[in-house]
């Protein structure tokens, strides 16, 4: 998105102004910035929030809900500035960030995993990194001799993995990548990644994924091609009806094809680990009030009837959490990223998973479940006509029945405010999904 188009939005939310990295407090961009900024200008600059204008707890939700209505696109200028953003590709990292910091100031909590953090620490370590990477084949390093490293943390989670922004400079000039360090060894992710890429999914294709570079198993770190465009969720929040349609169509036509080319790989992922989700997840609801008992006890009966019909389903390649959270759109390309939790599962699954997320994204950013059902039914005409599995239809609802019995774990289990609430609505969209295969 260009800077003109950011000052547009911007515009809207005159309580936020530009400011230096280093001036004033910063939040990190997928908290406050939804709205009206990129990935590149969470690097190149931070967004200053006073504390006394708005309340983190309360207010900020208030605005955060009404910051689009239903149907309603956006001013003209802004509109044409995003078309304009999407087609020329801006700049957008392949990767989600939720804390950007420089390497001088990561400090591991007491709680991490030490060998994760040491491992993130030699990472950030320039000089160690360029060692690393000057042992890998020539193949796996076309720009040649690496001479100097600029890292940036961009995600500290040590349970599954610490992200990195790596600016790598060569004897042909510098090399942008992502990097990713894992608590425990996943070469297998890499292997994965290549194996999609043979399949047609490369850099050089319209439907693809990062570029895989290299794993190093010392530091259990892989390296990908870092990717410029603008994410899928923006289009969706931002967008009006025909951008969230084009862009629906593409994420349809991208999973069609890999469900239909890419090589199964990694754990199956049958009907009964989702029922056992699910039956986790109306436990922990009927424990936090013994009222909702009843209720979770007839949503589980009509689970397991519905999951009766998919006993002999057929399975494929699966990504494991597609959504318009993991999706670029890159000059020429739509790039699907984080491929942690690849797996083989049925085909209804990831298209499920799809358009329950934008079920939750219209619930949170445009003020109803059902604003963007528009485009998901564009996503599913193009999903089936771009090579998707044609029984998907049938198990559909089970499976969005079940995804949207996910999340909102924490909050049901320390009791947090409207925890009700979101449980109201997870069990009535698991129940409104299941009555439309069962007989009444």
């Amino acid at each position: 998105m260009s800077d003109a188009a950011c000052k547009v939005l911007a515009s809207w939310f005159p309580r936020y102004e530009a400011c230096d990295e280093k001036g004033g407090d910063t939040f990190s961009y997928g908290r406050l910035l939804p709205l009206f900024t990129t990935y590149a200008d969470v690097r190149s600059r931070a967004f200053r929030f006073s504390r006394s204008s708005i309340n983190r707890d309360s207010r900020w939700s208030a605005v955060h809900r009404t910051a689009r209505t239903p149907g309603r696109s956006l001013p003209s200028k802004a509109g044409k500035r995003l078309n304009k953003s999407v087609s020329a590709a801006g700049e957008t990292m392949s990767e989600p960030v939720r804390n950007s910091v420089d390497s001088t100031r990561f400090t591991p909590s007491a709680s991490c995993d030490p060998d994760i953090s040491a491992l993130a620490a030699t990472a950030l370590d320039g000089t160690k990194l360029v060692n690393q990477i000057s042992l890998l084949p020539t193949s796996q390093r076309p720009w040649g001799a690496p001479q100097e490293a600029r890292i940036k943390l961009l995600c500290f989670h040590p349970e599954p993995h610490c992200t990195f922004e790596i600016d790598l400079r060569t004897q042909s000039g510098w090399y942008r990548m992502i990097g990713k360090v894992y608590a425990t060894d996943r070469g297998d992710l890499y292997q994965v990644m290549e194996g999609l890429r043979r399949a047609g999914f490369g850099p050089e294709g319209e439907f693809s994924i990062p570029r895989p570079l290299a794993y190093l198993p010392s530091l259990r770190l892989l390296l990908q091609e870092r990717v410029d465009g603008m994410m899928a969720k923006e289009i969706f929040k931002l967008g009006d009806g025909r951008q969230c349609a084009a862009a629906a169509e593409r994420c349809g036509r991208w999973l069609g094809r890999f469900q239909a080319l890419a090589p199964p790989s990694g754990q199956i992922s049958g009907v009964e680990r989702f029922l056992r989700s699910a039956e986790r997840k109306c436990r922990l609801i009927s424990e936090a009030d013994t009222a909702w008992a009843p209720k979770s006890q007839r949503l589980l009966e009509q689970l397991r009837a519905s999951a009766l019909s998919l006993a002999a389903s057929p399975t494929c390649a699966g990504h494991g959490d597609y959504c318009e959270h993991q999706i670029v759109f890159a000059k020429g390309r739509t790039v699907v990223f984080d491929w942690d939790l690849y797996d083989i599962s049925h085909p209804a699954r990831d298209v499920a998973k799809f358009i329950v997320s934008l079920e939750r994204l219209a619930m949170k950013h445009l003020g109803s479940i059902r604003a963007l059902d528009g485009a998901a039914e564009v996503f599913l005409r193009a999903y089936l006509a771009s090579g998707g599995h044609p029984h998907v239809a049938p198990a559909l609802p089970f499976y969005k029945a079940v995804l949207w019995l996910k999340g909102r774990t924490k909050a049901i289990q320390t009791g947090a405010a409207g925890w009700r609430e979101q449980a109201e609505i997870m069990v009535g969209e698991s129940f409104r999904n299941i009555a439309s295969i069962l007989p009444p």
